[in-house]
This record gives C-alpha cells, sequence and structure tokens, in this order.
C-alpha cells in the first residue's frame, strides 16, 4: 500500500499542476502535426485549426536524418483555439489514439529517423559536462550498443534452452522484470517528443541488467546441467513408477472381478455356502 501510494501520488500532482501539458504538446509537434493523415484524425476528434497546421507543416524544413518538428508559435493568435485545445483534451485524444492504435505503439519507436527531438539520437553522454568528462572502460560493456545487445539476449535464450535453466524460477522472475523495463521503455518514449534518451534511460537500464543476469544464469546452468537432467530424468521415473502403482479409476472399472474365494490372487476364506474353486 505504501509503494502504491509513494507511486501514485506525484504522478496525480504531476497531472494535477498540468506538468504533462508540454509532454503532450512535444507529441503532437513531432508525432501528429507532421503527418497530414494523423491531422486528419485528431481533427475529426475535436482539434481545431486542421487546415492552419497543414499550411504550417508544408513550411518546416526537410532535414536528413532528422524527423520533421511543426511547432506552432505560442504568441501567434491563429493557434490560440490549438492551444487550448492541447491543454484541455491533447492529453486524452492522444490516449484514444494510443488505444485504437496499437500498431502504433509499437512500430513508432521503432521509425528511423527517431520521431523525437533534442534527445542526443540516444547518446546519454549529452548530459555529462562538456570538460573534465571520466570514460569508463566498462561502458560499452554495461551499456552495449544495439547490435551487441540483441546477440546478448540471443545468447541468453540460447543458454537458457541448452540447460534447461528456463524452467527454474529466479530465471523467469528475471526474464518477467526484464519484460516490465521494455514496457516502461514504451510507456516513457511515448510520454514525451523530446528528450527521449533521459525519458527512457531507467526501462533501458533495466533491460540491460536483466540480459546481462540471464546470460549469467545461463553460464551458471552450464556447470551443473547433468544435475539438472539427472533430476528430471528421475522425476519422470518417479512419476511413471507412481502411475504403475496406483492405476485410475478408470483402469480399475475395466478390470475382471476376481473369482470369488480369492483375495488379492491368493486362495482365501469363501464365503458360506460358496464352492472354493480348484
Amino acid at each position: 500500500m505504501c509503494l502504491l501510494v509513494v507511486g501514485i501520488v506525484p504522478e496525480w500532482g504531476t497531472l494535477a499542476s498540468h506538468r504533462t501539458t508540454q509532454d503532450v504538446a512535444d507529441v503532437f509537434y513531432v508525432r501528429v502535426l507532421p503527418f497530414p493523415d494523423r491531422v486528419a484524425w485528431f481533427a475529426a476528434h475535436g482539434m481545431p485549426e486542421r487546415q492552419q497546421i497543414e499550411k504550417l507543416a508544408s513550411t518546416a524544413p526537410d532535414q536528413r536524418d532528422v524527423a520533421p518538428v511543426v511547432a506552432f508559435p505560442p504568441d501567434d493568435p491563429a493557434f490560440k483555439p490549438l492551444e487550448r485545445w492541447i491543454v484541455a483534451h491533447g492529453a486524452s485524444a492522444y490516449l484514444l489514439w494510443l488505444a485504437t492504435h496499437p500498431w502504433y505503439v509499437v512500430s513508432e519507436p521503432l521509425q528511423r529517423p527517431e520521431r523525437s527531438y533534442n534527445f542526443g539520437h540516444g547518446d546519454l553522454t549529452i548530459y555529462a559536462p562538456a570538460v573534465h568528462r571520466m570514460e569508463s572502460p566498462l561502458t560499452s560493456v554495461m551499456w552495449p550498443p544495439l547490435l551487441a545487445f540483441l546477440l546478448m539476449s540471443a545468447l541468453a535464450i540460447y543458454l537458457a534452452t541448452l540447460t534447461e535453466v528456463w524452467t527454474e524460477r529466479p530465471w523467469r522472475v528475471v526474464t518477467v522484470l526484464t519484460l516490465v523495463g521494455i514496457v516502461a521503455m514504451l510507456i516513457a518514449w511515448h510520454g514525451d517528443g523530446q528528450e527521449v534518451t533521459r525519458h527512457t534511460v531507467e526501462g533501458a537500464a533495466e533491460v540491460r541488467l536483466g540480459v546481462w543476469i540471464l546470460v549469467t544464469l545461463g553460464l551458471i546452468g552450464l556447470t551443473d546441467v547433468d544435475r539438472r537432467r539427472t533430476g528430471r530424468d528421475a522425476w519422470w521415473a518417479g512419476r511413471r513408477d507412481h502411475g504403475a502403482v496406483s492405476p485410475t479409476h478408470q483402469e480399475l472399472s475395466q478390470r475382471q472381478p476376481s473369482p470369488e474365494g480369492w483375495v488379492g490372487g491368493t486362495r482365501g476364506p469363501a464365503a458360506p455356502g460358496v464352492e472354493t474353486p480348484g
């Protein structure tokens, strides 16, 4: 309960203070206003000034390897209705867009150039001071580039399959936490249109740390793979033996009754008036 309160109170304060207004506006600048089809969708859901937006988007500079950004001047009276609409209804309309376009939620972060601005193209060193900067030799190891990270993920899956460590609880718990990190990255990325590198750093760190732990668990599993397989074979053998001495109810019902006078496969006392066979 305490964790729930600690997590909800700051978010409620953020919403109540309209701190998210600029974040939503950033999303519109880079992911909605530059695209006529999206402008049409939001206009159909109440967004004003469609013609003014399309006219402004046509004048936006086209830069190579940079996502287009269409930001209306805040002091222009022609865009005051749009500014008021974003403050009052922009967040709810954007949430409706995400809910009705699930493929967009997954595919939009993968578009290149990345549809964001002021984010250093994924390089966290933009937040480091220009002078007296310290470089760590472990940066490329603990924070590998995308290709190396994908190879590490493939290695983690291969080791888990080879050693069957995926059947154990620690591996599954770490996997769930790693997937939670991916979800956190998606939520943070869609929550703002600029500085997404900074916003997604917590989820990115969780995912990378999770993959490292999964690889480590797989390497540890290589040392006792024989013990794990022996235990699994013994478990299955026990299941088969248990099935042999404990027939199911259906099997018992299908068995022929024993001859009268025989108890447990041996000759026993016959009932009164009944002749014992043999």
